[in-house]
């Protein structure tokens, strides 16, 4: 028995990690059916419904008026989001496969979902990035914060693009340290869609790239964008 364990150790854990997801998305898709929030991701996913479907431009007035309706019910009011579409357009790239799950209250619960496994990996990446290699009690402690703690916890709720670049930033960094220019340029112009997260580090990289002539990373950068 326990031969056969060791034998199909990746296939069992892929397994308990997928199982782990489902969980994790039963939950949230309750969290997601009976709390209101996730204007963030409300935005994106209608906005880019409404692309893949031709019926208006995302930047149209049109369009935040219908997000708002269907968020809403009606415009919004004071306080309240206008749900107007303001990232680079080939965001909706990466909106797409979620945008063609009609329901609002399972997309955002699958988004959360996605967020949340963001998370952990930017704190395993982040160990990795710094060498530092700590007890299992202390990297649980840390990943338990990073979800649940209070800025972990809003992007979440809100279903916060900027988990994603935060993510890619990190990464960025590591294909550095490891000279894999092609993938740090890839992960360059991801984090760019967020560019109120991104832009800054972009900028620093771009002129640390030209600096250290790393022109394989600009040139892949530029042809991912």
């Amino acid at each position: 028995m326990l031969k056969l364990l060791k034998e199909n150790k990746k296939v069992l854990i892929i397994a308990g990690l997928v199982i782990l997801a489902g969980v994790m998305t039963l939950i949230n898709l309750q969290f997601s059916t009976n709390l209101k929030g996730g204007d963030n991701f409300r935005m994106h996913w209608f906005s880019t419904r409404t692309y893949i479907q031709g019926i208006n431009n995302p930047y149209s007035d049109a369009t935040s008026v219908e997000a708002q309706k269907d968020a809403y019910g009606r415009l919004a009011e004071e306080g309240e989001s206008n749900l107007r579409f303001t990232s680079p357009l080939y965001t909706i790239f990466i909106f797409a496969p979620i945008a063609l799950i009609g329901d609002f209250a399972l997309a955002r619960a699958i988004w959360m979902s996605i967020l949340e496994i963001s998370l952990v990996m930017i704190v395993l990446l982040t160990l990795r990035l710094t060498y530092w290699k700590t007890k299992p009690l202390v990297l649980i402690a840390l990943t338990v914060f990073s979800i649940f703690g209070f800025h972990g916890i809003l992007a979440v709720f809100d279903g916060n693009v900027s988990i994603l670049a935060t993510l890619g930033i990190v990464g960025v960094v590591i294909a550095i340290r490891d000279q894999k220019d092609e993938v740090a340029g890839l992960l360059l112009a991801f984090s760019t869609f967020a560019p109120m997260v991104s832009i800054l580090f972009v900028l620093f990289i771009i002129v640390w790239a030209l600096l250290n002539n790393r022109l394989g990373l600009l040139a892949w950068f530029g042809g991912a964008l």
